[in-house]
């Protein structure tokens, strides 16, 4: 493991924002839209942090938040004909959970599915058996090269909230780092930059100022600034997320 973030793979499998316009390109030519395609990931993204929240603090945030890097990662590469990403997100849950060393068994990890899956908003929606869980999980490893280290924005973020001095906007700051992985952000962007964002967000929401901190940091404020609009926008287009219903029947279109 590399013993800091510019050493690391993380650093290294941070893309442009032209690699996302290459990925789908099956399920685009099977007729989905960009628009329904990542309202699938979006959708995939809150099951696994609402799996994470029901657990009963077994998985922590942090592994939801791996584990939607390496759903993102993922669908760089492959496409939802081939890979049914409501079984591919459980898998990558399940390889987060060792890789940040909080491991649960396969077998309590269908439990946590099952609960969640059988009522409320998620009922209705496709669960991987053990075989699925384990084969995809593989997949999941092949298809991400064996690079499982993720650099977390959170530790950052802690780190930059005291250095500020604003407690204040801890909370809210924390609400838009965990909405952050609605966007690609994970993808384009450094942990610290998306940490800073996620502070000037929550800043502005909270009308403080925290221009001064901003000008002293040795970073990109632009980039900064565009990290911060892409979440405002977040925020502003996919508060509602799309139903289990409109899920499966997106996934089904394109793979049947």
């Amino acid at each position: 493991m590399a013993t800091n973030f510019w050493e690391s793979d993380h650093l290294n499998l941070l893309v442009h924002r032209e690699r996302l316009v290459e990925a789908h390109q099956k399920d685009r030519e099977r007729g989905l839209t960009s628009a329904q395609i990542e309202d699938v990931k979006v959708f995939t993204i809150l099951y696994l942090e609402d799996i994470a929240k029901n657990s009963q603090n077994l998985i922590r945030q942090r592994v939801a938040a791996t584990a939607c890097v390496y759903f993102r990662r993922f669908y760089l590469k492959e496409n939802f004909c081939e890979y049914d990403p409501r079984l591919v997100g459980p898998a990558c849950l399940f390889l987060a959970c060792k890789s940040e060393e909080s491991q649960v068994q396969a077998k309590a990890l269908f439990q946590m599915l099952k609960k969640v899956s059988t009522t409320g908003k998620y009922h209705g929606l496709l669960l991987p058996d053990s075989a699925q869980l384990l084969d995809l999980e593989m997949a999941v490893l092949e298809s991400l090269e064996f690079n499982l280290i993720v650099y977390s924005p959170y530790r950052d973020l802690a780190i930059f909230l005291q250095d500020a001095q604003t407690s204040d906007l801890a909370e809210c700051a924390w609400a838009v780092l965990n909405d952050s992985y609605r966007t690609h952000v994970c993808l384009l962007h450094a942990p610290y930059m998306v940490a800073v964002a996620c502070m000037h967000v929550a800043s502005v929401l909270l009308s403080r100022s925290i221009e001064s901190w901003l000008k002293s940091l040795n970073c990109d404020l632009d980039e900064v600034l565009e990290i911060a609009r892409e979440l405002m926008i977040c925020f502003k287009q996919q508060r509602a997320c799309i139903s289990t219903e409109a899920c499966n029947r997106f996934v089904e279109f394109v793979m049947c």
